[in-house]
């Protein structure tokens, strides 16, 4: 009977933390929605007040040559003067849209037509836009 009841009393006590180490997860869980919550009702609000602004401009800075390159390159504009949102990462050259919405874009290239230049946009890794110069001779096109 001792041993028994010495068994039963080590079973007893695994259960009771058991279930203490649930409770405390259980607690730090709801902690953790809550917190979110909270977040997300506030950024909820941010959005219907129109609140958040999304705009950049840059430019790859002074003038120069870029490339040629023997490989794709994803330009980083680096002379970045406007990044309201801080959508755009000028370090590796790639802007994250925070909010669903409508969103333009241009771009320009210019380039000695002795060479050929071309440059892509790309929305999550697939082509949108191509501008493309062609070798013309000893001119610059834009």
């Amino acid at each position: 009977n001792v041993e028994e009841s010495s068994a039963g009393s080590t079973s007893g006590e695994f259960q009771q933390h058991f279930l203490t180490g649930i409770q405390s997860q259980l607690a730090e869980l709801r902690s953790t929605v809550r917190s979110l919550r909270n977040r997300l009702e506030v950024t909820e609000e941010h959005l219907r007040r129109k609140d958040y602004k999304v705009a950049f401009a840059a430019t790859l800075g002074p003038v120069g040559d870029y490339g040629p390159f023997n490989t794709e390159i994803t330009l980083a504009y680096k002379d970045v003067f406007v990044n309201e949102g801080r959508a755009y990462n000028p370090t590796t050259g790639i802007f994250t849209a925070p909010v669903k919405g409508v969103y333009f874009f241009t771009l320009s290239g210019h380039n000695r037509s002795s060479k050929a230049m071309g440059l892509r946009l790309f929305k999550n890794g697939q082509q949108i836009v191509t501008i493309y110069n062609h070798p013309q001779g000893d001119r610059y096109d834009t």
